[in-house]
């Protein structure tokens, strides 16, 4: 399980990702973080990706990774909203 707090202070690369003017975080950053938080090593395939809503960062927003099973989920918020899955 990782937790991490993103803003565009201190991850100003949201700023050059943004939709309408929101900040969002890249598809390759939520990835990034879906295999940091599984552990895998170099070479590794990630597979079964599924979107189901965006990471906005209009203000700080928790995430968190986790594992269960073979399965690694990314949630936002504070409600814990499932972003991503793989």
């Amino acid at each position: 399980r990782v937790e991490e707090t993103l803003s565009v202070a201190t991850h100003p690369y949201l700023r050059d990702h943004a939709i309408d003017g929101t900040p969002i975080l890249p598809l390759a950053a939520a990835a990034d973080l879906l295999v940091a938080a599984a552990g895998a090593e170099a070479p590794f395939e990630l597979s079964g990706l599924k979107l189901f809503s965006g990471v906005l960062v209009q203000e700080p927003i928790r995430i968190v990774s986790a594992v269960r099973g073979e399965r690694v989920t990314l949630r936002s918020g504070e409600k814990g909203a499932l972003s991503y899955e793989a």
